[in-house]
């Protein structure tokens, strides 16, 4: 397999769903970010960036899933609710996105 080449900034996607992706993909790669609410968009932003220094066409927010995972602070996130989960009973999200690549 060759390695990808990186994208030009700004022509990676973001995807909600699985749903929304009409061609078929792999995934890559995830991205991880823990911050506040009123970070988000700045953190959409940073994976839209590092997605396309991957190769990525895309970022998915909501990968179908449903497990639970520990974050940096040791404690207990349950991913199945969305791309922003919140990190036990805290003010802090833990973010992660799926980086796609087009399989045509």
């Amino acid at each position: 397999m060759k390695p990808l080449e990186k994208r030009e900034y700004g022509t990676v996607k973001v995807f909600q769903t699985d749903e929304d992706i009409s061609k078929p993909y792999e995934t890559i790669g995830m991205l991880s970010c823990e911050g506040s609410p009123g970070e988000e968009a700045g953190i959409i932003k940073a994976m839209l960036y590092r997605a396309a220094d991957m190769g990525g066409d895309g970022i998915l927010l909501n990968p179908k899933r449903a497990s639970g995972e520990r974050v940096s602070s040791g404690n207990q996130v349950n991913v199945r609710f969305g791309w922003a989960a919140l990190i036990d009973d805290g003010d802090q999200r833990a973010y992660r996105a799926h980086v796609i690549k087009f399989s045509d």
